[in-house]
């Protein structure tokens, strides 16, 4: 038997419907801790029921979004059957309570709640027709989707039609990356491939680690001697030649070349000078350079208006540790819920390929002997940390300390990153110190048949992306 608690704020005034839902979802024991008004105890069988029974706690008292919708007596119905209501829990992550007499209250991520508000206009522009095709076909489709179809056999065929049609957006839109209401990927295990970064895991890795990428390329200035005067063009209107166009671009792809191999340095051109026009002549060949003059010898013949390219900064940023939370990527394979210790070898891999020296992963000690039985002895001391658990009687359920506030504390002390698809939202209200690590450095991922996948804007386009917050800042 698994357990849980989940803290409820304060002011939260519906504990006890809180914990009948979330028996209702999922095959789990939901009870108000005793002597205490503001915390909830989840027991359950498996630690993934236990697991989607927390998340599902924490979306009924911490939703994302909340929308009220009006609907008719009988679309008000469906909506709050058993099983529908069980369907949308764990197909959209979505909540629904009645409110007032004829509203339905909307409790989720704002794209699940635009996918059911897609589906419910379905609904309602349908129930007005029957259609002796979709009848036929309802009764599998409720089957596959775990939906009791005897709950609304009094309903009419109009209604039945149109709940056809219901089923089926709700099941287009979940799967379907384009949608136009569908603008992010729901759930943990989603992606879009247009921005993500895939590392595929290999049972042999390489021996040796690959560098670092090099820094985002820098704007190649146009250059030219700036002690020859160069001829005036016959072009007109300051235009280059096409010759002389295609000699610039060569020019430029050199430099950049040799700027992306080390072998140019912009800042020590000190004989070339930008030029606003775009002309440009041949710079030196590259080589050898020639020793720097002494300071005691003075300049020769150097133009009062030389003017130096600022130095640019080519030296790569100082990466972050890595903290896993360890027991949420060893579950977090989409195809298979067990507990799987090559997802922790595939992520370690994964930031050591991106340069990552300090990648720390916290796990219960009972997680112990499946990590010693896939990983070296240096490796479980270099990367591993094992949380206490205490046994005082056999037969008794072990006491294990909180793996959560663990990973937060070390991650702040550390100015480290998080890699867990958990929301923490828990201790947003307990302990304000973690809130800059929640909000800002807890970075999802998506792990699926040996693919390791980060976005590269975890938090949204409008956020720092993948690069930045792996990094300190400069």
């Amino acid at each position: 038997m698994y357990e849980t608690t989940v803290n409820v704020p304060s002011d939260f005034e519906n504990i006890k419907l809180l914990c009948e839902y979330i028996e209702l979802i999922y095959e789990v024991e939901a009870r108000p801790k005793s002597g205490s008004t503001d915390v909830v105890t989840i027991r359950a069988s498996s630690s993934d029921e236990m697991e989607n029974a927390q998340n599902l706690a924490l979306t009924f008292i911490g939703p994302e979004s909340s929308t009220i919708r009006e609907l008719p007596l009988n679309i008000l119905v469906i909506c709050t059957m058993p099983s529908v209501r069980r369907y949308l829990a764990k197909q959209l992550k979505l909540v629904l309570t009645v409110r007032g007499l004829s509203a339905l209250l909307i409790r989720g991520s704002n794209a699940s709640s635009l996918i059911l508000n897609s589906a419910l206009n379905r609904l309602m522009s349908a129930s007005t027709s029957a259609n002796a095709t979709k009848l036929m076909k309802l009764q599998g489709l409720c089957k596959n989707l775990g939906i009791d179809l005897n709950q609304i056999d009094s309903g009419s065929a109009e209604v039945k039609s149109g709940f056809y049609d219901f089923l089926l957006e709700i099941e287009k839109l979940a799967r379907s990356k384009n949608s136009i209401i569908y603008p992010t990927p729901i759930g943990p295990n989603s992606c879009d491939p247009a921005f993500i970064e895939v590392f595929k895991y290999s049972r042999s890795p390489p021996t040796t680690t690959a560098s670092i990428p090099p820094p985002p390329d820098q704007p190649i200035p146009v250059y030219r001697a700036a002690s020859k005067a160069r001829k005036p063009t016959h072009s007109t209107g300051g235009a280059l030649s096409k010759a002389e166009a295609r000699r610039a671009r060569k020019l430029r792809k050199q430099q950049q070349r040799k700027v992306n191999e080390g072998l140019l340095d912009l800042s020590t051109q000190k004989q070339f000078v930008p030029h606003e026009d775009g002309d440009l002549t041949k710079p030196p060949p590259f080589g050898p350079r020639k020793a720097p003059r002494s300071a005691s010898q003075p300049a020769v013949n150097q133009s009062s208006t030389l003017n130096h390219n600022p130095p640019v900064n080519t030296a790569p940023k100082r990466l972050r540790p890595i903290v896993i939370d360890g027991a949420n990527v060893a579950h977090g394979e989409s195809s298979n819920s067990n507990f799987n210790v090559h997802n922790l070898r595939c992520v370690i891999t994964y930031f050591k390929q991106r340069g990552h020296e300090e990648i720390s992963i916290f796990l219960p000690s009972t997680a112990q002997p499946k990590c010693t039985a896939c990983f070296s002895a240096k490796e479980i001391s270099r990367h591993f940390t094992f949380t206490p658990c205490r046994r005082l009687e056999n037969g008794f359920k072990p006491q294990k300390a909180d793996d959560d506030s663990v990973i937060l504390e070390f991650a702040r002390k550390k100015d480290a990153v998080v890699i867990s698809n958990d929301q923490y939202r828990d201790w947003l209200i307990q302990r304000p110190e973690f809130r800059d690590v929640i909000e800002n450095r807890v970075i999802p991922y998506t792990l699926r048949t040996g693919i390791f996948v980060l976005s590269h804007y975890p938090f949204g386009k409008d956020k720092p992306p993948l690069d930045e917050l792996l990094s300190f800042p400069d």
